[in-house]
């Protein structure tokens, strides 16, 4: 069967599909239009350009009942949203661990995979625990049990989710991990000269959305996160002025060699055969992004250091309970007593054997600790956090 990969095309299969018709801003289009001219490149095998064709007509679904839910209830735009702790750092820096340690307080709450996935109709108070999107979601994830994906980064239907799965304007497509495949699509969401802000007023609406029906109590915190758009931090804050942002730090040259291969296992089911990314290639795309953002999270620092609470991802692996406690103390959250509770058993049930165990070690795709630490953008980054050098690679908390 073969099918139309222009925007045009993509455009109409999710109108068809919802039967709705109203994109909202066209601001849409730039991204589709970046994500189309991959599909049409050299990279992709046919069956990989079928299911990253199908994710940007799901996205298009997703934003289309977004705005049409938005239209016909005018009232979410008043929904009040709650302090905000919005947690950064360059991606496999620990992010993921401190989102979910940090939700745990009794009046804190993260976005959840589910929710994120499937925003509409905005979930309810009384069925939140037992709705049945989160069997559907959870059910889409067991085809990926076993995989190298679920020993690197797994995120159950009812975890919390990192904010680019709730961008609806096809910039979040599969958390942004497939950046080594669709390069065009890259440049575009990580483009300094694009105003990026219009992703955010977006998102500012989607949390309005969904706790609509669903609000946190009066002294709530959400907890957000997002690894990958640390250079557009100063954006969100001028957009989300409920926020102030911890950021983890962790020795890039671990974050650097992670990263090369989760790259890998996300990209390499979608390449054509002989198209796939060298190990070169793959170390330069992500030792560029990664630099871009490491700067992001210095400049950020410098900037607005009144917002900022800084996080060694050493001392949360080597202390989790007392590293917690004290972001809880720095940030002032009303409901921080019970940490150590809190902290080992979330840390009891991840070492349970629910999930896969993380790989034992990485290739290190001809990258050195030298290397790494010494390109200038890291070597400030290091010296800015007083980061160390993790000379043995750790994977999950002491205690």
């Amino acid at each position: 069967m073969t099918h139309d990969f222009t925007p045009d095309a993509i455009i109409e299969r999710a109108r068809i599909s919802t039967g709705l018709h109203n994109l909202g801003s066209e601001h849409v289009c730039d991204y589709l239009e970046a994500w189309c001219a991959d599909l049409g490149g050299p990279l992709l095998s046919d069956a990989g350009r079928a299911r990253l064709a199908k994710q940007a007509v799901r996205n298009l679904e997703t934003r289309l009942r977004i705005e049409d839910t938005l239209r016909r209830h005018p009232e979410i735009a008043d929904v009040p949203l709650p302090r905000i702790v919005r947690i950064a750092g360059l991606a496999r820096s620990g992010t993921t661990l401190l989102h979910q340690l940090l939700a745990l307080g009794p009046a804190r709450r993260a976005l959840l995979r589910w929710e994120l996935v499937e925003p509409v109709p905005p979930p309810e108070a009384a069925s939140y625990a037992i709705d049945p999107r989160i069997e559907r979601v959870a059910r889409s994830l067991q085809a990926l049990r076993g995989t190298d994906l679920e020993r690197m980064h797994w995120v159950e239907a009812t975890d919390p989710e990192e904010c680019t799965w709730g961008f609806y304007d096809l910039s979040g497509i599969l958390g942004r991990g497939c950046i080594g495949a669709m390069p065009r699509w890259a440049d575009a969401i990580f483009d300094d000269r694009r105003d990026h802000r219009q992703t955010y007023l977006e998102y500012r609406r989607l949390v309005q959305l969904l706790l609509w029906r669903n609000p946190l109590p009066a002294d709530g915190t959400l907890v957000l996160k997002c690894p990958t758009d640390n250079d557009c931090l100063r954006d969100f804050i001028d957009v989300f002025p409920e926020s102030v942002i911890v950021q983890i730090h962790r020795d890039p040259f671990r974050v650097v060699t992670s990263s090369c291969r989760i790259q890998q296992v996300i990209n390499q089911p979608h390449f054509a055969e002989g198209a796939r990314i060298s190990d070169a290639d793959n170390l330069a795309l992500v030792m560029t992004k990664t630099a871009q953002q490491a700067d992001a999270l210095v400049d950020v620092w410098r900037s607005r250091p009144d917002l900022v609470t800084n996080v060694r991802y050493a001392d949360l692996m080597a202390q989790p309970t007392e590293t917690v406690a004290a972001v809880e103390d720095c940030l002032g959250l009303p409901d921080r007593g019970a940490a150590a509770q809190r902290v080992s058993g979330l840390l009891d049930r991840q070492r349970s054997g629910g999930r896969a165990a993380p790989p034992a070690a990485y290739e290190d795709f001809g990258a050195t600790p030298e290397r790494v630490r010494a390109e200038p953008a890291f070597a400030r980054y290091i010296s800015t956090f007083d980061i160390p050098s993790e000379q043995e690679r750790v994977s999950a908390p002491h205690g």
